[in-house]
């Protein structure tokens, strides 16, 4: 059921929508039926949806498994590299705060502080604190074609955000499908 889940994160289906799509190798097979028998590799987005998405539902440690990182996800040689690209991940979406990014520092900049008290007090509510860490998750997914994520994550961690951008630009995996 885990590896449903991450698989209709990687192709758009959402948790809530997904497909019965059973286990693994039923889960191979309608990617083959997708994308055709030539394509037999996750590209550098999707994997890196993937990834965000594992981290997403709590089943980040799933990547410690070679059985997870096979052939169609990532090269023998490239799965420490997606273990870290997920140690990346994972700490920099454990420690997500709104309050603390750029974006929350442009829209209280100029204002009463008052103002930027009541701003605080309304994003560190649990649902509004749900929402901005999922904007948060697609931000990441989305890091090689869009560059919101750095208006999301506080400044000190735009070093790391270049680092995993780095680092999934030397993956072996293709770039487009």
């Amino acid at each position: 059921m885990r590896w449903t889940e991450a698989a209709d994160i990687v192709f758009g289906q959402g948790i809530n929508n997904r497909r019965s799509i059973g286990h693994r190798s039923r889960y191979q097979n309608a990617r083959r039926r997708t994308f055709g028998a030539s394509r037999l590799m996750l590209t550098k987005p999707e994997l890196c949806r993937m990834i965000v998405g594992l981290v997403e539902i709590n089943d980040a440690e799933l990547l410690d498994q070679d059985t997870i990182l096979s052939a169609d996800v990532c090269t023998h040689a490239d799965r420490i590299v997606v273990r870290i690209i997920r140690d990346i991940i994972l700490r920099l979406y454990l420690e997500f705060d709104y309050v603390a990014s750029p974006r929350f520092n442009a829209e209280t900049d100029g204002k009463s502080s008052a103002f930027s008290a009541k701003l605080s007090k309304s994003y560190s509510n649990p649902v509004q604190r749900k929402e901005c860490r999922r904007m948060y998750a697609v931000a990441l997914a989305n890091i090689l074609d869009d560059n919101s994520v750095y208006d999301l994550t506080r400044t000190a961690e735009h070093d790391s955000l270049d680092r995993l951008r780095e680092l999934l630009n030397g993956l072996r995996n293709p770039k487009i499908g």
